[in-house]
């Protein structure tokens, strides 16, 4: 090239990668530049790209979500070489799976014992929704389980008002 006329970049979807067994950012770019050669007529360089990015966290992580946002381009002729720069701005959310046992004990209150003579083999209950089966289970001395099970539900909070079979 003899003169730049434009230059810009664009960057695609960011994924996660585990390289050397450390997980990387890692975000596809191409680079554009527009110029003129020494003979005047134009010409458009087209480099695909990565920018890899390694979050320093000590934190493991199991997936991770980043947008990155170009922020700046500049370019220089080093002897006679074309030089890109791209400067970028990236955000990342990083999620981590962690399992721990919230319930450490349970201790039954012996004074109020369950009784099954006064509770009926079916009830019929109008829940609305947003309510919690759990909340609903409690009241009526069943289990999340079985509500969902006798009822087709595969979610824990109502969605809609409904009638509900509790045993």
């Amino acid at each position: 090239f003899s003169e730049v006329i434009d230059a810009w970049c664009t960057v695609g979807e960011c994924t996660t990668k585990t390289i050397d067994g450390v997980t990387k950012i890692v975000c596809p770019a191409v680079i554009y530049v527009l110029g003129k050669n020494t003979d005047g007529s134009i010409m458009l360089i087209e480099k695909n790209s990565e920018i890899i990015y390694t979050p320093n966290t000590a934190v493991e992580f199991s997936k991770a979500e980043a947008h990155l946002h170009m922020t700046g381009l500049s370019y220089n002729f080093i002897s006679g070489q074309l030089e890109v720069r791209v400067g970028v701005q990236i955000t990342v959310v990083m999620f981590s799976h962690k399992e721990i046992k919230v319930i450490t004990n349970i201790n039954p209150d012996e004074s109020k014992p369950k009784s099954n003579e006064t509770s009926p083999a079916l009830t019929v209950y109008f829940a609305t929704k947003g309510e919690s089966l759990w909340d609903i289970a409690m009241e009526h001395n069943s289990s999340v389980e079985n509500i969902m099970a006798e009822n087709e539900i595969f979610e824990e909070v109502l969605t809609e008002d409904r009638m509900l079979l509790i045993s």
